[in-house]
Parts: C-alpha cells; structure tokens; sequence
C-alpha cells in the first residue's frame, strides 16, 4: 500500500506526539502510517491511534531501521512523504545509519515536526 505521509519514529517522545496530533487533526480520508524499528510497538501505536478516531482511515504499519538500508528503501518506497522524528542522533555515534535525505527524490524530511 502507498501511503502519503510515513511518519518515522513513531513510537519515541516527539514522534507519539506528532501521531497524536495526525490521529486527531489530519483530514479523515488522509492514508498515513508509523514508521521505526519495533513491529510490535508499531502495531499497539496504530491501533491505539485508529480507536481514537474509528471513522478516519485507520493507521499503516511500516517496520523500518535506519541502520539497514533496505528497510528505509522499502520505506521510501511506500510513503509520498517521510517524516522523521527518530533520534537522537548522537546517542548513535558511531553506528552506520542512512539519512533520509540520500533515499529518493521523492521523499521530503521533516525532523521534529509537531504542533
């Protein structure tokens, strides 16, 4: 499925709000869906967030690790718009990790995009 917007660390502090916020004010035929690394907080994230607005289509699902390259491709592949709230990013000094802005030039990065 092709979803418009993937919002990418999902499950941290800055990207819980920013889904709460897409949940409860994003137009209610807009496909949007959490993106990060735990499938099963993803799943929990979604169906928390689809409950709370039942008559809006409900939440995708896009496992991703910015630490693998084929996973963030799949993403970019899957979404018109990628935004980020994963970090932070010093914490990962000195692990490989692959920036969104390298993936596609179709994809648009936000980093901690909230209200």
């Amino acid at each position: 499925m092709t979803y418009e917007i993937a919002l990418l660390g999902a499950t941290g502090f800055t990207g819980g709000l920013t889904a709460e916020y897409l949940a409860d004010h994003a137009p209610g035929d807009l496909r949007w869906a959490v993106a990060g690394r735990n499938r099963a907080r993803l799943d929990e994230l979604a169906r928390r967030l689809s409950a709370r607005s039942p008559d809006r289509e409900p939440v995708g699902v896009i496992p991703a690790d910015m630490t693998d390259l084929q996973s963030l491709t799949s993403l970019a592949s899957s979404a018109r718009v990628v935004a980020t709230t994963a970090g932070p990013f010093a914490a990962s000094a000195g692990t490989k990790m692959y920036f969104p802005f390298r993936w596609s030039m179709r994809l648009a990065v936000c980093t901690c995009w909230t209200r």
